[in-house]
């Protein structure tokens, strides 16, 4: 897997998201890397997750922003009649 020498994950730099409308089509490279920030997110997402379970830190994302997310595509699930 080849990826963009300067990233530190080699997977970061195949990226690619295209979006096709009646409009036309939008093309974003690497839409889910930081774009202020060149660390790891997976790391930084999982060492995250260990520091809330052990206590050492906080949670990141609030329980009551999850559950809300989560009826949220509950709802879509349901419009869409899946």
């Amino acid at each position: 897997m080849a990826g963009n020498s300067g990233d530190k994950n080699p997977i970061a730099g195949e990226q690619v998201l295209t979006a096709v409308t009646a409009q036309g089509e939008l093309t974003l490279p690497k839409p889910f890397a930081a774009r202020y920030d060149s660390d790891d997110q997976y790391q930084l997402m999982v060492e995250s997750i260990g520091d809330s379970v052990t206590g050492d830190g906080k949670v990141a994302i609030p329980p009551d922003d999850s559950v809300t997310n989560m009826r949220v595509l509950d709802r879509i699930r349901e419009a869409a009649g899946i």
